[in-house]
C-alpha cells in the first residue's frame, strides 16, 4: 500500500510539474490555446487568467472555470479598456462595484457610483468623484453623516474651501478642518472659526512669527 501511495505521490508531481511548463509556455507566448493542455484546473484557469489581463481578452477570461476567477479576470480587462458596459456584466457582486468604482473614479462620472450595491464601496466610490471634480456636493450622497462629513472634510481642505466647513457638525473635524485651510491659505483668520481650544491655538502659534 505504501508503495502504491508513493508511486501516485511521484505522478501526481510530475504532472504539476509538466502542468507548471505548460504554463509558464503559454503565458510566455501569450497563447491561450495551450492552456487547455493544463490538466490541473486551478493552474488552467490561472492560465487563462493571466493571458486574459496580460492582453485584455474577454474571450479568454470567459473561459476560466472558477465563477470568481472569471469575474476577476472581467474587471480587470473592463478597467484596463475602461469599459464601464462590461463592469455591469460582471456576475460577482464585489468585482462589480470595484469595477464601477475605479471607472467611476477614473472617468470622475458620478453616475456610475449609483450603480453599486455594496454601501461601503457606494461611498468610497461617491468620495473619489468628489475629491477628483473639488465638488463638495458630491458628498450629498454619501450613506451615513460620519462618512459624509468626511468627504466634506476631504474635499474642502484639498480645494481649500472653508464653506465645505460649514456642513460639517463634528468639532473635532471642523477644528482640523478650519486650522489646514488656515495655515494652507496663510489666512489666520480662519483660526477663530476653530471650535476647539487646544487645536485654536496651535493654529494662531502657527501665525507666530
Amino acid at each position: 500500500l505504501a508503495s502504491v501511495v508513493l508511486g501516485l505521490t511521484l505522478l501526481s508531481g510530475k504532472s504539476r510539474d509538466k502542468d507548471q511548463k505548460t504554463l509558464g509556455t503559454a503565458v510566455a507566448s501569450l497563447d491561450s490555446s495551450l492552456c487547455n493542455n493544463v490538466g490541473n484546473k486551478d493552474l488552467r484557469d490561472r492560465c487563462f487568467t493571466e493571458i486574459g489581463t496580460n492582453t485584455s481578452n474577454l474571450d479568454v477570461c470567459n473561459k476560466i472555470g472558477s465563477p470568481k476567477g472569471k469575474s476577476y479576470c472581467q474587471y480587470k480587462v473592463a478597467v484596463d479598456t475602461n469599459d464601464t458596459v462590461l463592469c455591469r456584466n460582471i456576475n460577482d457582486a464585489e468585482w462589480r462595484d470595484s469595477c464601477l468604482k475605479d471607472s467611476a473614479a477614473r472617468n470622475l462620472e458620478q453616475w456610475l457610483c449609483n450603480d453599486i450595491l455594496d454601501g461601503k464601496v457606494f461611498n468610497e466610490c461617491n468620495l473619489k468623484v468628489a475629491v477628483g471634480l473639488g465638488q463638495w456636493d458630491i458628498c450629498n450622497n454619501i450613506l451615513g453623516l460620519p462618512d459624509r462629513e468626511n468627504c466634506f472634510f476631504e474635499v474642502g481642505t484639498a480645494a481649500n474651501d472653508p464653506d465645505a466647513c460649514n456642513l460639517i457638525t463634528s468639532s473635532t473635524l471642523s477644528s482640523v478642518f478650519n486650522s489646514k485651510v488656515a495655515r494652507a491659505t496663510k489666512n489666520p483668520d480662519i483660526c477663530k472659526l476653530v471650535r476647539i481650544e487646544e487645536i485654536q491655538k496651535d493654529c494662531i502659534k502657527a501665525f507666530s512669527y
